[in-house]
């Protein structure tokens, strides 16, 4: 006969049991084993999503239902967290362009762990939009200028609200002083430097 039971905790470690064995006349002898139950796999995570890019626009992916299996180990359940690299500056471009990492970690009961991780790249990569005035021929006495011709409208962006607008006017003379032709472009940028330039040609004549 032995000492008892082995007992082992989380499936793994080592125990010495004690065997004793005697005969009709009481003489009896032991000897002792020692078993040892070792564990060195690691869990196996099921349901991690592959990392992604997104648009800025398009929706936040849900977080996935991520679970583990183990070769000894049964109801382990993953611990998750997440970062975020997104700037909290709307007039940055990291507020448009950033990375969410989203982890999961689990251990099993032999301390051998496995952690597994997806990223979500979200990027602006669109242009702003916006409409300006039609090409013109104005007589030479008309005043040049944003108020009389027109100006920019319709200014919109995939993602951003804060924009930067520029005009800036190239005169070409004419065959006299008071003919010209004024090309007058406009150029919209989001913060993340996506711009779009939109050119009016704007002819100054004598008649």
């Amino acid at each position: 006969y032995h000492n008892g039971p082995a007992t082992f905790t989380n499936n793994c470690g080592s125990i010495t049991v004690t065997f004793t064995v005697v005969d009709a006349s009481g003489n009896f002898d032991t000897a002792t084993a020692t078993y040892t139950i070792i564990d060195t796999t690691p869990p196996v995570l099921v349901g991690v999503p592959a990392n992604v890019m997104i648009d800025c626009d398009d929706p936040i992916p849900a977080v996935a239902t991520v679970t583990a299996n183990d070769n000894c180990a049964v109801g382990l359940v993953p611990a998750f967290s997440q970062t975020n690299s997104k700037s909290t500056d709307s007039t940055s471009c990291n507020y448009y362009d950033y990375t969410i990492v989203r982890t999961w970690t689990v251990t099993d009961g032999c301390g051998n762990p496995v952690t597994q991780s997806q990223s979500i790249n979200i990027e602006d990569a669109g242009q702003p939009t916006f409409d300006i005035p039609a090409d013109t021929t104005v007589n030479c006495g008309t005043p040049i200028d944003t108020i009389a011709l027109g100006t920019y409208s319709n200014v919109s962006d995939n993602c951003s609200t804060v924009l930067n607008i520029s005009m800036a006017d190239v005169v070409n003379n004419g065959t006299c002083p008071q003919e010209r032709t004024i090309l007058r472009t406009w150029t919209v940028a989001d913060p993340c430097l996506n711009s779009v330039s939109k050119t009016q040609s704007i002819t100054v004549q004598d008649t």
